[in-house]
């Protein structure tokens, strides 16, 4: 995606696939260091700390938006942990990250400028905005092989979760996703 985007938008960027707890870069590569509801995810939080600062150059910054406790991800988080046996519990992520105490404690040697944020995604309903979620997320998507009813149980847990963050936008819906935007200053 990130790929055709830049293309589409002749920017020169380049994309390339790595480990957050080993980054493929030499120390202080880059001025500006981004991650955008990605490095919260990683394993080892701290290894992926150490990584970002590694790579930022002296006087950098590193620019984190990491998804919020509470907010509609989270809750999504949790249905999808509860009804799909076997999947990852992402809530732990949120929680080690969607705070500016717990960004802080990663990145102890920094200064960490960090705020509450929020968007308002736009869509003609919850159930629309479940079916796409369904889709497009892989840890989402139905098994087509499952007859036991996990996804209709799913299905109206999603519905539950956005509709607790939903209000009406016009003929549709505006649904809340609430964010923790951090800038860190490694200090030399």
């Amino acid at each position: 995606m990130a790929r055709r985007r830049s293309a589409a938008e002749h920017l020169p960027v380049e994309a390339g696939v790595g480990d957050a707890q080993c980054l493929p870069f030499p120390d202080r590569s880059f001025d500006a260091v981004l991650s955008t509801y990605g490095a919260m995810f990683a394993r080892d939080a701290g290894a992926t700390a150490r990584e970002l600062v590694r790579v930022c150059r002296p006087g950098g910054r590193i620019a984190l938006a990491n998804w919020s406790p509470g907010g509609v991800i989270d809750e999504v988080f949790a249905v999808l942990h509860r009804h799909r046996p076997g999947s990852p519990d992402l809530t732990r992520s949120v929680a080690a990250g969607g705070t500016a105490g717990k960004v802080c404690a990663l990145f102890p040697a920094a200064r960490v400028d960090a705020a509450a944020r929020h968007f308002d995604l736009r869509c003609t309903s919850c159930r629309a905005w479940s079916e796409t979620f369904l889709r497009s997320f892989g840890p989402a998507a139905p098994d087509p092989a499952d007859t036991s009813g996990t996804a209709t149980v799913l299905r109206a847990g999603l519905l539950r979760a956005f509709g607790n963050h939903t209000s009406p936008d016009g003929p549709g819906v505006r649904i809340r996703h609430a964010y923790l935007e951090a800038v860190i200053t490694p200090l030399p």
